[in-house]
């Protein structure tokens, strides 16, 4: 998994720049450190065999992993504030760079919580509290922002299985930008899906693609959230 790592960590640093980050307190060392921190979790929830993959072919998991940065790069810049869920707590002031939408939007994903909180279901489907059966709100824990930021593997899953179902269903990440998915154009969804797409095409990964791999379940059974 390095070398995937290394690419995904070396996209996230052509579109934002350690710089960009070291004027909100960060060192360079920890913004790399933390750079690093995430293409791991992107490239492990990518390559986990029991997550449906965002794209088709042999390369869909590369490009599974590089939408998820390029996401994250235009949602919220990678920022620390972000990242660490300090955005979403009540006492957040927000400066010039904002607020994680009135602090309704968690993770490096910006990932609103719908439905009282997200189910992940071992289909690969992403289900909530509202829609849930009772057999399955016993079996499953109820993922709320404060899940969501505690582990940022467990968002990057919600994010995936988003990404998955919208452009399975309308052929757009519409549902993940939150445009209406019954217009024609979706500029920020076209915008995140074309930032992935474009660095794969000029920049394809040439290393061997590694194998999935069944990776151990970062989220229990039980529990409830509704952040």
């Amino acid at each position: 998994m390095t070398q995937l790592i290394q690419f995904i960590l070396t996209a996230i640093l052509s579109w934002v720049p350690v710089g960009n980050l070291t004027p909100y307190g960060e060192t360079e060392d920890e913004v790399k450190a933390r750079y690093h921190s995430i293409a791991e979790d992107i490239v492990m929830v990518a390559m986990d065999a029991s997550e449906p993959s965002v794209f088709s072919h042999a390369d869909g998991r590369v490009k599974t992993a590089l939408l998820h940065a390029a996401i994250a790069s235009m949602e919220t810049g990678f920022q620390k504030f972000v990242d660490d869920g300090s955005c979403n707590k009540s006492d957040y002031h927000a400066d010039r760079r904002g607020d994680c939408d009135g602090r309704h939007a968690f993770t490096l994903w910006q990932i609103h919580i719908s439905g009282g909180g997200y189910i992940l279901l071992e289909d690969g489907s992403l289900t909530s509290r509202m829609y849930a059966s009772r057999d399955v709100l016993q079996a499953h824990a109820v993922l709320g922002g404060s899940e969501l930021i505690a582990d940022r593997k467990i968002a990057i899953r919600v994010a995936q299985r988003i990404e998955r179902q919208s452009l399975v269903q309308f052929h757009s990440l519409c549902s993940y930008s939150g445009e209406s998915c019954m217009e024609d154009r979706h500029p920020k969804a076209k915008a995140r899906l074309d930032r992935a797409m474009n660095y794969y095409r000029e920049h394809p990964f040439t290393d061997t693609i590694p194998l999935p791999v069944q990776m151990a379940s970062n989220y229990s059974p039980t529990g409830s959230s509704s952040d």
